[in-house]
């Protein structure tokens, strides 16, 4: 009976064959795109992004921050991204591009392999991953196509790489501590002083720069940091230098009691802080005279008289001598600039330089002033060239793209015609067995029919 029963079984599928062949590529056909015409989603794009920087071996950013990879589609970029690409808000806002965002790591398999070693060891491990799959799904109802959404998914990466850079290196910094100035709006003996500030925040930045980066060379200037070092102190001891002699020797000056009132304010300005410096010394040396150097005993054991005193380096007392020389080197610093401030304000009240020489030393200046603001526009150039530069070297692999973006549905097509094979093959069963089994008992039941008139005739 299993014998009969399963060649039965086998020739009812042989006959329907076709039957289930077709129902097979129609749950194939159907179930995709029915999957699709039903999914609000429209597709998604893709692309892996390699992190390597400092800190990252211990989940932390350059500044020892924790790391957050998520950062990546914060609002502030998502907008930069929006704005740039000219989106309509009304259909993209930041939360709905935020919302098709996923970001997965992966983990290498022999660090999976080590986890469930330790897990069953009762151990437990942190990875921190250097590689991301970041995936894009865009909806119909955004009305994005294919291009759009990869080149959301590329200016988010880039505009992410722009603003680690920022955030984490100083590159910013020269910009930002000099601007523009209009030396024009200043008098002679402050334009040196302006002058010098500036180069000096430039000879810091360089010389930071110059520790950093060794021997790198910039392709575009030719130039180190070093060499631009060299460059600005030739610029600050021989031009400024040369321009400030002139000021200084000549007492050159747009209005005479403007700057007179102005060192007048320095002096008492330097006398109140020198004043105050000294007070605070004083209060450190009272303490000092008041206060016991701290000892400790110790007592050996056995013995009842000996004793062996050990003095405790870092007593208060210490602490109070440190305060008391550090407000004394301060006191004497206001001194010396109140000082000088005050001969300078001498020196312009008890002015005797002839007005032909001054007249002749202003013209002097007034050639030099261009020169010299041309020559350091020339060199904060060159500066931020070689620091971008230097920025790209070693910034520019932080974070990198290390696959091109990728396009593909919002759902998994294969697997859906995966889903419709199986369906087509359990309903096409069904209809040939189904069928069989109608045709099967519709000739039993008229065989048991023509059975019964037989025997009533009989």
């Amino acid at each position: 009976m299993e014998e009969i029963s399963l060649r039965e079984i086998i020739e009812t599928v042989l006959k329907g064959k076709w039957l289930l062949i077709g129902i097979i590529v129609i749950c194939m056909i159907v179930v995709p795109l029915g999957t699709y015409i039903m999914s609000p989603n429209e597709g998604q794009v893709s692309t892996i992004i390699s992190l390597s920087f400092k800190g990252l071996e211990n989940g932390e950013n350059p500044d020892g921050s924790k790391f957050d990879i998520n950062t990546i589609t914060s609002p502030s970029i998502i907008q930069k991204v929006i704005d740039e690409l000219k989106l309509d808000e009304s259909k993209n806002s930041v939360e709905e591009i935020r919302s098709g965002f996923s970001i997965n790591p992966i983990v290498p398999n022999d660090i999976v392999e080590q986890m469930e070693a330790l897990t069953k060891e009762g151990k437990s491990m942190t990875y921190y991953p250097n590689k991301y799959v970041i995936t894009f799904t865009y909806k119909k109802a955004q009305g994005l196509n294919r291009a759009t959404a990869k080149s959301i998914l590329s200016k988010v990466i880039r505009e992410y790489q722009e603003y680690f850079v920022t955030l984490y290196s100083d590159k910013s910094l020269l910009g930002n501590a000099l601007g523009e100035l209009n030396y024009d709006d200043y008098d002679y003996p402050e334009v040196v002083d302006v002058m010098n500030n500036q180069l000096n925040i430039i000879i810091s930045y360089l010389n930071s720069k110059a520790s950093e980066a060794g021997n790198f060379r910039s392709k575009n200037t030719g130039l180190t940091f070093n060499d631009l070092l060299d460059s600005i102190d030739i610029l600050r001891n021989v031009d400024v230098n040369k321009m400030a002699s002139i000021i200084y020797a000549n007492n050159l000056t747009k209005d005479k009691e403007k700057i007179i009132a102005h060192y007048d304010y320095l002096v008492k300005q330097n006398e109140y802080d020198m004043l105050k410096a000294q007070g605070e010394m004083k209060v450190s040396t009272d303490l000092m005279t008041q206060y016991k150097r701290e000892t400790n005993t110790l007592v050996m054991p056995g013995t009842e008289n000996q004793q062996i005193q050990l003095d405790n380096n870092k007593s208060y007392y210490d602490e109070l001598v440190k305060q008391a020389k550090a407000e004394g080197d301060l006191a004497q610093k206001y001194q010396k600039q109140m000082e000088y401030y005050q001969k300078q304000a001498d020196k312009y009240r008890n002015d005797a330089i002839a007005p032909d020489q001054k007249q002749a030393a202003e013209k002097e200046v007034q050639e030099l002033l261009p020169s010299i603001k041309e020559k350091m526009q020339t060199w904060i150039e060159k500066v931020n060239q070689t620091a971008e530069e230097y920025y790209e070297y070693s910034y520019g692999k932080s974070i990198s793209s290390i696959t091109g973006v990728t396009a593909g549905t919002a759902f998994n097509i294969k697997l859906m015609a995966a889903i419709g094979f199986v369906l087509g093959v359990l309903i096409g069963l069904f209809v040939i067995f189904f069928r069989d089994y109608w045709k099967k008992s519709g000739k039993k039941k008229e065989r048991v029919k023509l059975k019964e008139e037989a025997i009533q005739n009989a």
